[in-house]
């Protein structure tokens, strides 16, 4: 998919007016829940680049514009060490029609402790099921020594439609996640609490099972 700065112009302008207002609103209610904290992957101690991508100051020019637009929207980048429970990466490879570009996508994807909390909540009835996240696909073009972009404003351009659209998509699911923990917390539990409770109880449950299914094995065996 070729990205062009006319198709970009042209996607931004669709976006109604009301559309940007509200994500304003989402961005100032967003501060206080850290389901919207991401972290970039890159950063990370110890991170190993998969082999066959660009270069990888093509993938961090990439990283950072993506990750400006998403601070801009309203979600918050958090360093090493800090809670984080959305990961941004961009996984690109020069294009096998042009030397001169590079294609792929970049997502911004629920961590582990995400994953486990949707899946909590959602089990608890608290949420509702819904999408988290971005994929972005598209082709940008790079300079020729292969290490700049050659275009970065059509793709900041696309960077900050995808961002607004991953605010509008991810922020009702996030903040009635926070919604969900905050309770929790009134109630006197943290979400470890609740998982070790649902663990015993499906155990329980498992051990009722093979219970009742070894009397009824036993009186099938004294049965004349």
């Amino acid at each position: 998919m070729k990205i062009t700065p006319a198709l970009i112009g042209l996607l931004i302008a669709l976006l109604p007016a009301e559309q940007a207002r509200s994500g304003q609103g989402e961005s100032s209610r967003s501060e206080t829940c850290e389901y919207m904290n991401f972290v970039v992957v890159r950063g990370f101690p110890g991170y190993a680049p998969p082999d066959e991508l660009a270069s990888e100051a093509i993938l961090q020019e990439v990283e950072n514009l993506f990750s400006r637009e998403l601070e801009r929207a309203g979600f918050h980048r958090v360093g090493d060490g800090e809670t984080q429970s959305l990961l941004l990466r961009a996984i690109l490879q020069v294009s096998s029609l042009s030397s001169s570009a590079v294609s792929g996508i970049v997502e911004l994807k629920p961590s582990s402790n995400l994953h486990r909390d949707l899946a909590l909540a959602l089990n608890d009835g608290a949420i509702s099921e819904g999408a988290v996240g971005m994929i972005a696909v598209g082709e940008t073009d790079i300079r020729p020594a292969g290490h700049t972009l050659g275009s970065p404003a059509a793709l900041q351009g696309q960077a900050r439609h995808e961002a607004q659209s991953a605010l509008h998509k991810s922020y009702p699911v996030l903040s009635a996640l926070c919604e969900w923990r905050a309770q929790l917390v009134v109630d006197g539990l943290t979400v470890e609490e609740l998982q070790r409770q649902l663990i015993d109880g499906m155990g329980r449950i498992r051990r009722e099972y093979r219970e009742g299914t070894r009397q009824k094995e036993l009186k099938l065996e004294v049965e004349p």
